[in-house]
């Protein structure tokens, strides 16, 4: 009889304690740079997650909670500690570059609060971490793909790379670059730092373009690697190949910078997400958009703003996803780690590092802006 009393009262609190979760609201952090020049981006992907929302949180159970912040790295601490200790957040979801994505992963990992960034690339994000995940692709795979596409398909051999010192995103990518290139059978790569566009001046550029370089590597932010191909391609003679990371993807001020020196440019560059993928999960996708009135929040750069919606998207798609199996807060992180879907950008399972397996797409410069070339699987 005692037995069987003890059995009762374990089958009892399992389903209370499963009861009260799912119906207890869950508090996901948004924190993203909402005064800086990544705003546009930052509404996209929370869109994109609230439109995940709208399509997958049947039980209305998740709260998302908004957090404004900017790029400086004092500002996402500061901010990002106060709301921890105000909300008490069950996940935090945030951060588009690299420099701010370390800062948040290190709070979270402290708290032991699973963090997803959509964006930050860097492979340093989630090495070695428990509770930090990433929804894109890392900088080890898309350096790899673009050093083995530039000396494979463009038959470059020589190359220039301009980074920016003061980047980890910068200093990581061209690290991973050269080694790939390397390993591919690249001959020489001369690389140029500098911590601001106009140290790029005209002596460096001449003393550039005397190693005869096949191409230009430029793993910048778009306004800053656009103001650098229209510095360079100004000095050359003939048309000049340009290559970048996905950090170039998304803006019309990207090809404003070097409009009037198009027909010196030849250029690739990657990115998440194009318009034209043919599967259930884009087409589901754009029906979503449409009921979620995407094109009237952003106008005339709908279709710029797609691809970071779509990483938004499919960062929904994950947590919830995960949030469907948990019982209990403690079971988050665990469940993140169990994940495997489809989603509109590749698959979303996680890998040992963190990051989804999934492929590439790369989009050459032509004169009506970009446009797709290939898909790396």
């Amino acid at each position: 009889m005692k037995n069987l009393f003890t059995l009762f009262i374990t089958i009892f609190l399992y389903i209370f304690s499963t009861t009260s979760f799912s119906q207890e609201k869950v508090n996901v952090l948004l924190v993203f740079g909402m005064k800086n020049k990544f705003v546009l981006t930052s509404n996209s992907l929370i869109e994109g997650i609230r439109v995940a929302k709208k399509k997958f949180d049947k039980q209305n159970k998740v709260n998302l909670i908004t957090i404004s912040t900017t790029q400086n790295i004092k500002d996402v601490f500061h901010d990002t500690s106060k709301a921890i200790k105000k909300y008490k957040p069950d996940l935090i979801v945030g951060a588009i570059t690299s420099n701010v994505a370390l800062v948040i992963s290190k709070l979270a990992e402290k708290e032991k609060i699973p963090f997803i960034t959509p964006f930050a690339t860097n492979p340093e994000v989630t090495k070695g971490k428990k509770y930090t995940y990433r929804m894109c692709f890392d900088d080890n795979y898309q350096s790899k793909i673009l050093a083995k596409f530039v000396i494979k398909s463009q038959k470059a051999k020589r190359g220039i790379i301009f980074y920016n010192e003061k980047s980890s995103y910068a200093i990581g990518i061209q690290e991973i670059f050269n080694k790939y290139f390397k390993l591919y059978g690249g001959e020489n790569l001369y690389i140029f730092p500098y911590s601001k566009v106009s140290d790029i001046n005209q002596a460096m550029i001449l003393k550039a373009l005397k190693s005869k370089p096949d191409f230009f590597f430029i793993p910048s932010y778009q306004i800053e690697a656009g103001a650098i191909i229209n510095k360079v391609a100004k000095h050359t003679k003939k048309k000049t190949l340009f290559l970048g990371p996905d950090s170039w993807a998304g803006g019309n001020l990207f090809f404003k910078n070097f409009m009037n020196n198009k027909k010196n440019i030849k250029g690739f560059y990657v990115k998440h997400w194009y318009k034209e993928i043919k599967n259930n999960q884009n087409k589901s996708f754009n029906e979503a958009l449409k009921g979620h009135q995407f094109s009237k929040i952003f106008k005339n750069k709908t279709l710029l703003m797609k691809t970071p919606a779509a990483v938004g998207y499919d960062t929904g798609k994950f947590f919830f996803s995960a949030f469907d199996k948990v019982t209990t807060p403690k079971n988050i992180n665990k469940m993140l780690k169990t994940v495997n879907i489809d989603g509109v950008t590749g698959n979303l399972k996680m890998d040992k590092n963190n990051t989804p397996n999934k492929g590439l797409f790369i989009f050459s410069i032509s004169k009506n802006g970009e446009k797709f070339f290939k898909k790396f699987k």
